[in-house]
């Protein structure tokens, strides 16, 4: 019969159709998939500010948190930051500043021989991104010769890092 396709035809149009079907079918399942993000320091760092007769009153930290892009990275919201003083050096005193857009104080905790500062932060950070950089001053309690040693721990949707910095005095 003219200008009908023949069986053959049809066959073949059939198993062309098919992949193509089912490629667009497996797509969406793959883009809704996402992985646990993975955190690092961009920085962290510790100095004596706020000299008095030649000697730190306070030591100032700075601190940024990326995101670490991966094609199924999280946007993350929220990132909680503890940084852990010696007790020898620090009193758990409040921050003299905080400052960085996004970033908060929360609260000092004694735990061991150490305070823990806790700081959050609040804004969106996509994959490949970082946090707003976090510049703050906690109270030196000793102005002592010897180095002073700083750990840091960011947390995050299930995910965390830490790194560590120093000073050292005289």
């Amino acid at each position: 019969m003219p200008g009908q396709p023949d069986r053959r035809t049809v066959v073949r149009a059939a198993a062309w159709a098919a992949p193509v079907v089912a490629v667009a079918v497996a797509a969406p399942a793959v883009a809704a998939s996402a992985t646990k993000p993975t955190l690092k320091f961009d920085t962290l760092n510790l100095f004596g500010a706020d000299y008095v007769a030649g000697d730190p009153t306070t030591l100032e930290s700075q601190v940024q948190v990326e995101n670490v892009f991966t094609p199924t990275s999280p946007t993350l919201t929220t990132v909680t930051l503890t940084v852990s003083y010696p007790d020898t050096r620090v009193s758990g005193g409040a921050p003299t500043s905080v400052s960085g857009a996004g970033w908060s104080y929360s609260s000092a905790a004694h735990s061991g021989s150490t305070w823990v500062y806790t700081f959050v932060y609040g804004g969106s950070i996509p994959p490949g991104g970082s946090t707003n950089p976090l510049d703050y001053r906690v109270p030196l309690s000793s102005a002592a010769a010897g180095t002073i040693v700083i750990t840091g721990s960011a947390f995050a949707a299930g995910a965390s890092t830490v790194a560590t910095a120093s000073y050292k005095l005289k």
